[in-house]
């Protein structure tokens, strides 16, 4: 899908005989950039930075402004660089080692990153040395500072003490309180599955993993003993053709490979991993001292013990009707009887009868004087699907996202079916089937528990299976990343792409929610991102869609994005991804997968910067 890094043979795979381990005399590509450094959400310095092979550098001498503004003490000895903080870390600091290495970086008397500093030419500042940023986002995470970096602004905060190396067993959730997400610590799991959230802590974000079966069945069949092959590679220089290869189970092995791959003329690392037990493992590759963004591989879904996830009504936004409710006089439009409840503490009654046949209600929920976290400037919106039961009631209570004078309408099926759509036939005729009235809510809620609710796209309430199948990822899993990737591809794995509907344009605004592509799995990037999301909130992970443009696509883009504590250190407190572009579909099957999109810099170099949180409809998606 929507890329040209293939590893099949029978697309663009080359295969060679002999290779060589030494690397391509190519000289570095370089660029002078001038970026943004925040600290605490104020704008600090405007610095011109260097970028060699999509890695920024940043001058020593900003570097050392920032830590000043942090009281943090620096000496600088213009190959070390000496950090004295009361801060300390409950945990050993990994060293990073790198090529060409050419000093170190000390905390408190302890050797925490080895760096290659580069010299350039500052326009503003001369001749001066620069460090890379993603080893000092490193060495920042280390002793208690968040950052985050996406291509442009390189953020750090104060107010934030979460430490390294969280396990996503913890029984609260540092985004979102209200929320819990459980791993099941004391399941018995089919396969021997560990912790792994360091390989995703010291993982590079430029060095990436496909896999495929050899015999182009489909990734989603996957079952034990069944041989992948797994390459790393960079898409911009050869790799060694042997790495090191990690996996977090005792129950998986790698086999070398008996030839050697390329992909797009770069050679690669390959290997065959076979896992002997249902699972969700975590592979990874360290290739010239860069351990490669773990990729995760299901294997034996359908004999993956499960365990249903408790999850609390204020987590979901949506909840059984009482026992007891005011008397409310109905009130009707054609074919549809409601009745218009106010608010109890923060949640509206929902109650009503729709003709025979309808599928669901759509409630959406509108307030015109809400601009705050609003980056559009427009009223802020949610929307709900009820299922509607045989003899056409339908009843809940759902949660208010937001405070003050909210505008109700509520519509039964608001989707067109999907082969409708496809086969360009004409929309339902509806008729006059639109309720609306104003309710005033006077309990707020956050963003980041809204982030967790069911919505009418991400509509997992609606689908039991999609549900367990979440969970059941998420539950097997060894950290909150797992189980983010090995959603994200399975949704992606399951949805055919339409690139026919894409070329006649016939996508239009009409899409299918989570549900209904669960059902009929094909469509576009929106259904895949609807699906994935839906899955991650069903299993008690917060996300938040994003609105942008993505290369080599026209119009408006959509992806993900997710917090993860510090199993992401480029990313700190949150990772983007796109779970469109990490599968490549053959016929409509999808026989590689793929984490080139999955908080990496390939994303940040196909994705920019300007994405926003989709505030106009947030929960649409």
């Amino acid at each position: 899908m929507k890329r040209s890094l293939l590893v099949s043979s029978v697309l663009v795979m080359s295969l060679a005989t002999t290779e060589t381990t030494a690397f391509a005399a190519n000289p570095p590509v370089q660029a002078i950039i001038q970026k943004v450094i925040m600290l605490n959400s104020a704008v600090i310095s405007n610095p011109i930075t260097l970028v060699v092979h999509g890695t920024t550098y940043v001058s020593i001498g900003d570097i050392l402004d920032l830590l000043s503004r942090l009281g943090i003490h620096a000496d600088w000895t213009g190959k070390t660089l000496y950090l004295s903080t009361a801060r300390t870390h409950p945990n050993p600091i990994p060293i990073l080692p790198r090529n060409g290495v050419t000093g170190g970086i000390y905390v408190n008397g302890s050797r925490v990153a080895e760096v290659t500093a580069r010299a350039f030419q500052d326009p503003k500042l001369g001749m001066t040395v620069a460090l890379p940023l993603l080893e000092m986002m490193h060495v920042l995470r280390a002793i208690g500072l968040w950052t985050t970096w996406n291509g442009q602004i390189w953020g750090v905060l104060t107010q934030f003490g979460h430490p390294p190396f969280v396990s996503m067993h913890s029984a609260s959730d540092f985004f979102t309180p209200a929320a819990t997400f459980t791993m099941h610590p004391n399941a018995t799991r089919t396969a021997r599955i560990e912790n792994d959230s360091n390989e995703w802590w010291h993982s590079d974000s430029r060095t990436y993993l496909e896999a495929e079966q050899p015999d182009g069945s489909p990734m989603l069949d996957l079952q034990p003993n069944q041989p992948v092959l797994v390459c790393a590679y960079t898409g911009t220089e050869n790799l060694p053709t042997k790495a090191q290869w990690f996996v977090n189970s005792p129950d998986a092995h790698f086999i070398p490979p008996k030839t050697s791959y390329s992909i797009n003329g770069f050679r690669v690392a390959s290997v065959l991993f076979v896992a002997n037990a249902p699972g969700v493992y975590t592979v990874q590759a360290k290739t010239i001292s860069l351990h490669s963004i773990p990729l995760v591989i299901v294997v034996g879904l359908d004999h993956l013990p499960y365990h249903p996830m408790h999850r609390d009504a204020s987590v979901t936004g949506i909840r059984p009707l009482p026992k007891t409710l005011p008397s409310v006089a109905p009130a009707s439009v054609t074919d549809f009887t409601y009745r218009p409840y106010s608010p109890q503490s923060g949640w509206l009654p929902i109650q009503g009868t729709a003709k025979p046949g309808t599928g669901s209600v759509d409630i959406s929920l509108m307030d015109l004087s809400e601009t705050a976290n609003n980056l559009t400037n427009n009223p802020a919106f949610w929307a709900y699907q009820i299922p509607v039961r045989p003899s056409g009631k339908f009843s809940a209570m759902v949660r208010l996202p937001f405070k003050g004078n909210l505008t109700v309408t509520m519509q039964p099926d608001p989707f067109y079916d999907a082969d409708q759509t496809r086969n360009n036939a004409p929309a339902p005729a509806n008729g006059d089937i639109t309720a609306e009235y104003t309710v005033y809510n006077g309990v707020p809620t956050d963003i980041n528990q809204r982030s967790l609710y069911a919505s009418n796209f991400m509509d997992y309430n609606m689908n039991a299976a999609l549900v367990r199948t979440a969970q059941t990822l998420a539950e097997n899993a060894g950290s909150r990343a797992a189980a983010v990737q090995a959603i994200a591809n399975y949704a992606a794995e399951r949805v055919w792409y339409d690139w026919p509907e894409i070329m006649d344009h016939k996508i239009g605004l009409q899409v299918e929610s989570a549900n209904g592509v669960w059902n009929n799995p094909a469509g576009t990037f929106y259904e895949v991102d609807s699906l994935t999301g839906a899955m991650l909130r069903a299993a008690g992970i917060p996300t938040q869609s994003f609105m942008g443009h993505a290369s080599d696509y026209t119009g408006k883009y959509m992806w993900l994005s997710v917090p993860l504590g510090s199993e992401k250190a480029m990313y700190s407190h949150e990772i983007p991804f796109d779970p469109a572009m990490s599968t490549i579909a053959i016929d409509g099957v999808t026989t590689i997968i793929s984490n080139e999109y999955f908080g990496s810099g390939r994303l940040q170099d196909t994705h920019p910067a300007n994405g926003m949180p989709y505030t106009y409809f947030p929960g649409v998606y």
